[in-house]
């Protein structure tokens, strides 16, 4: 990626378990040196198809939802580097926000800016 350039986040969440789950936040931190994309993501309720309400800050996003059995939902937006370098990408992490026990997280990984 080349600063300046707008990159796509995709994120995909599905439920694996045989009960359907309501009231999931997904959590996706930005990797350092890098802002959303104008017009990328707006927070707030409905504005991201399949989610129930978005909250948007400096360094992350937060999407809540449903997921019915063996429901896959995703999300999509833009986000841009803002200096070049080699930055960690934070992994995205879900929960049930009333109840603790069911949770998921994918790997990170690193992403090269020049």
């Amino acid at each position: 990626v080349a600063v300046g350039e707008v990159a796509t986040v995709r994120i995909r969440v599905r439920n694996n378990s045989p009960e359907p789950l309501s009231n999931v936040a997904v959590l996706d931190l930005m990797p350092g040196g890098f802002l959303l994309a104008p017009n990328g993501l707006k927070p707030g309720r409905g504005t991201v198809p399949g989610a129930d309400y978005v909250d948007v800050r400096e360094d992350r996003s937060v999407f809540y939802l449903s997921l019915a059995k063996a429901e896959t939902k995703t999300f999509t937006y833009g986000i841009k580097p803002v200096c070049a370098g080699s930055f960690k990408v934070p992994p995205v992490f879900a929960e049930c926000m009333y109840d603790r026990g069911v949770k998921g997280r994918s790997g990170g990984g690193s992403v090269v800016v020049k």
